[in-house]
């Protein structure tokens, strides 16, 4: 019973570690596409900054 008990845990404990992971590796994503569309931006402002010379 009481081993039985500890696989649940470790069961419960793998799952909210593996929820946490995807948690996490959605909001870096988030922040790369924020910082990409950051630089993007920037790009197209000098650009435009070039083509008015």
């Amino acid at each position: 019973m009481a081993k039985n008990n500890k696989n649940n845990n470790m069961q419960s404990e793998q799952q909210a570690n593996q929820q946490f992971n995807a948690e996490f590796a959605e909001e870096t994503a988030g922040t790369a596409n924020a910082t990409a569309n950051g630089a993007n931006a920037k790009a197209a402002a000098r650009q435009k900054q070039q083509n008015n010379k």
